[in-house]
């Protein structure tokens, strides 16, 4: 998916993210909802409040959640680095309601993703933040948290 900036990504932006709240989710990857695109939306605050020490383009990601309520729109988005360094635990999906299982994911990620307005962007995260990324990022490339299983 090339940058198009007569798209509309700011309302598809909010249409992914209203879709995600509705469903009670803190991501949700494009191809989940009938869109074949590399992009997905993450709930930052609700990831946040289980993460430690994540920047976006090398600035202190805890103040820029809290000042900017909803999602992060990751389009293109590119794994730079996973951690060697792992974390278990509970992970559910969307696309499988009321499923949950233990998954063993890497505890740190580096992330480059195209944001909504098209700028090049960084995000090193880890905790729930690094998690999501990760689980976004499978369905991506067609996987499911079950696949790890």
């Amino acid at each position: 998916m090339e940058w198009d900036p007569k798209f509309d990504y700011p309302g598809l932006a909010a249409a992914m993210e209203g879709k995600m709240v509705q469903a009670g989710g803190v991501g949700l990857a494009a191809p989940q909802v009938g869109i074949l695109q590399r992009f997905f939306v993450i709930a930052l605050a609700a990831c946040m409040e289980h993460s430690s020490g994540a920047t976006l383009d090398g600035r202190d990601l805890y103040p820029i959640a809290e000042s900017t309520p909803g999602a992060i729109f990751c389009m293109n988005p590119k794994i730079v680095s996973l951690s060697n360094k792992t974390q278990t635990g509970s992970e559910g999906c969307l696309s499988i309601p009321r499923r949950h299982e233990v998954v063993t994911r890497p505890a740190q990620v580096e992330l480059t993703f195209l944001g909504v307005d098209g700028a090049g962007h960084v995000l090193r995260a880890n905790g729930l933040l690094a998690r999501c990324c990760c689980h976004e990022f499978d369905h991506l490339n067609g996987r499911l948290f079950i696949d790890y299983l």
